[in-house]
């Protein structure tokens, strides 16, 4: 089974904060990815307070440190790493930001339009709402994200989408004009 890409961002971000004995925000304390993680340490008998005292002091820039290791680690983007990390360290940004509607075009290869219901997984660090779900296929969902940083979020989502063969759009839902075409051409009025 295909790791997600939330699980393995997820990992490294916790594993780099207990080397640099960083704090780690309730929003990721609560993920399944983080006590999955969690109890294979203490399965091995160690625990993140000895990963802790292993990594002190090892970086005096902590941001381009923590995403050089998270890359390294997951295997994932330097793109796709910042934008895990932005939406810890900047969850206004998920609550706030600029709506950007996300649909899933074309067929896999298994013939089956839209994502796997399963791949949703790889976007739910970004709080999808309005998610569309049709024959246990994601149609479409709507994020929130800094309206600067888009560009930058259309590339995570096409290149998270291509992971399973789909091809993704992102469309700024505060361009109604636009929206409105988008939502006719998904539902094919």
């Amino acid at each position: 089974m295909m790791t997600s890409i939330a699980e393995r961002l997820t990992r490294s971000y916790c594993l780099f904060h207990w080397l640099q004995v960083k704090p780690i925000p309730d929003s990721v304390r609560t993920s399944l990815a983080y006590s999955t993680l969690e109890q294979e340490l203490l399965s091995l008998k160690v625990r993140p307070e000895d990963l802790a005292a292993v990594g002190a002091d090892v970086t005096d820039n902590f941001e381009e440190s923590r995403l050089a290791f998270m890359v390294r680690y997951s295997g994932l983007t330097w793109s796709t790493c910042s934008i895990f990390c932005d939406a810890i360290d900047h969850a206004e940004w998920l609550l706030a930001g600029t709506p950007l509607l996300v649909q899933f075009k074309g067929v896999d290869s298994s013939g089956q339009p839209g994502l796997p219901k399963a791949a949703l997984s790889d976007f739910m660090f970004l709080k999808p709402s309005n998610v569309w779900i049709d024959n246990n296929r994601v149609v479409s969902f709507t994020v929130r994200w800094n309206k600067h940083e888009q560009r930058r979020m259309e590339r995570f989502i096409r290149l998270a989408s291509a992971r399973h063969g789909i091809e993704a759009t992102v469309v700024n839902v505060a361009q109604s004009e636009k929206f409105i075409a988008a939502i006719k051409a998904t539902v094919g009025a």
